[in-house]
């Protein structure tokens, strides 16, 4: 008996193919996860240099929109810093409350609404040694286990997670 190709047949084949075919393809030394592509950085700054420095790479701060996606950044830093003290690590999201108190949206200006949420218990408080706190950060101190606090933007310098994926894409110069 002859196989006979039904047209749901040539419908998966045709999507896989497609699927592959719009497959991120990150640059080197970014890591691949469900179609986007991550780099943690070795350097630290504030959030603003951070979000300008993802941006020069035609990337951005990093959006977080599962439980998932959280814990694949969450498990990524921990192995990045297995001997690091976890007091001393902290990562740059792009997740901030600049525009209006309260109201948390990813990028900078953004009406990206902050949908999915981690924060440690009393966070977001809005308050860093009496300096309002604007911007998230993946935090290690204080047993808070890289879930989300909010911190001031400005004064503090962490690590950050560049982020492309459908939409953006990696500058090539040269």
């Amino acid at each position: 008996m002859k196989p006979r190709i039904t047209g749901l047949s040539i419908f998966a084949l045709l999507s896989a193919i497609l699927s592959v075919a719009k497959a991120v393809e990150c640059p080197d030394n970014w890591i691949t996860f469900h179609g986007h592509c991550y780099t943690f950085s070795i350097n630290q700054t504030n959030w603003f240099h951070a979000a300008k420095t993802c941006h020069d790479l035609g990337a951005q701060l990093v959006i977080i929109e599962t439980d998932v996606e959280d814990a694949f950044l969450k498990t990524t830093i921990q192995h990045l810093h297995a001997h690091d003290d976890p007091q001393t690590v902290g990562y740059w999201t792009g997740a901030n409350d600049l525009d209006v108190e309260g109201h948390w949206v990813w990028g900078y200006p953004s009406d990206i609404v902050v949908r999915y949420t981690d924060w440690h218990a009393g966070e977001p408080n809005n308050n860093w040694a009496g300096k309002p706190e604007d911007c998230v950060v993946l935090w290690g101190q204080f047993n808070f286990g890289y879930q989300w606090n909010d911190q001031t933007c400005s004064n503090v310098d962490y690590h950050y997670i560049c982020e492309l994926g459908p939409g953006y894409e990696l500058e090539v110069v040269g």
